[in-house]
Protein backbone atom coordinates (compact mmCIF):
# COMPACT_ATOMS: atom_id res chain seq x y z
CA UNK A 1 0.00 0.00 0.00
CA UNK A 2 1.91 3.11 -1.24
CA UNK A 3 -0.66 5.78 -0.53
CA UNK A 4 0.84 9.05 0.62
CA UNK A 5 -0.21 10.15 4.18
CA UNK A 6 0.16 13.74 5.39
CA UNK A 7 -0.68 12.84 9.44
CA UNK A 8 0.95 10.69 11.82
CA UNK A 9 -2.14 9.22 13.43
CA UNK A 10 -2.76 6.80 10.71
CA UNK A 11 -5.43 7.23 7.88
CA UNK A 12 -8.68 6.87 9.56
CA UNK A 13 -10.76 10.43 9.96
CA UNK A 14 -13.64 8.10 11.11
CA UNK A 15 -15.12 8.54 15.08
CA UNK A 16 -14.11 6.41 17.57
CA UNK A 17 -16.81 3.66 18.62
CA UNK A 18 -18.62 4.54 21.48
CA UNK A 19 -20.24 2.13 22.91
CA UNK A 20 -24.19 2.39 23.78
CA UNK A 21 -23.80 5.26 20.81
CA UNK A 22 -26.71 5.40 17.93
CA UNK A 23 -25.19 3.99 14.46
CA UNK A 24 -26.71 3.93 11.36
CA UNK A 25 -26.23 1.14 8.56
CA UNK A 26 -23.36 2.82 6.54
CA UNK A 27 -22.34 4.52 9.54
CA UNK A 28 -18.07 4.47 9.86
CA UNK A 29 -16.30 4.21 13.40
CA UNK A 30 -12.61 3.45 13.87
CA UNK A 31 -11.47 0.89 16.79
CA UNK A 32 -8.75 -0.64 17.91
CA UNK A 33 -6.62 0.67 14.83
CA UNK A 34 -8.86 -0.60 12.29
CA UNK A 35 -12.19 1.20 10.64
CA UNK A 36 -15.46 -0.52 10.50
CA UNK A 37 -18.53 0.43 8.71
CA UNK A 38 -22.10 -0.63 9.98
CA UNK A 39 -24.11 -2.76 7.93
CA UNK A 40 -27.04 -3.42 10.25
CA UNK A 41 -27.78 -0.46 11.88
CA UNK A 42 -29.88 -1.97 14.90
CA UNK A 43 -26.86 -4.14 15.61
CA UNK A 44 -24.23 -1.80 15.66
CA UNK A 45 -25.90 0.12 18.46
CA UNK A 46 -26.41 -2.82 20.85
CA UNK A 47 -22.77 -2.91 21.41
CA UNK A 48 -21.04 -5.25 23.60
CA UNK A 49 -20.75 -8.50 21.22
CA UNK A 50 -20.92 -6.86 18.96
CA UNK A 51 -18.67 -4.29 19.27
CA UNK A 52 -16.25 -3.38 16.07
CA UNK A 53 -13.39 -5.85 15.85
CA UNK A 54 -13.86 -7.16 19.44
CA UNK A 55 -17.52 -8.97 20.12
CA UNK A 56 -17.57 -12.38 19.79
CA UNK A 57 -20.32 -11.52 16.84
CA UNK A 58 -18.94 -7.98 15.52
CA UNK A 59 -19.11 -9.45 12.15
CA UNK A 60 -22.70 -9.90 12.05
CA UNK A 61 -23.19 -5.88 12.52
CA UNK A 62 -19.73 -4.26 11.05
CA UNK A 63 -17.53 -4.70 7.85
CA UNK A 64 -13.77 -4.21 8.58
CA UNK A 65 -12.98 -1.47 5.95
CA UNK A 66 -8.81 -0.70 6.55
CA UNK A 67 -6.68 -0.47 9.08
CA UNK A 68 -5.56 2.41 10.57
CA UNK A 69 -1.90 2.45 11.16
Amino acid sequence: SSSSSSGSTGSCTSPAYANGATYATGALVRNGGSEYRCTVGGWCTVGGPYEPGVGWAWANAWALVRSCQ
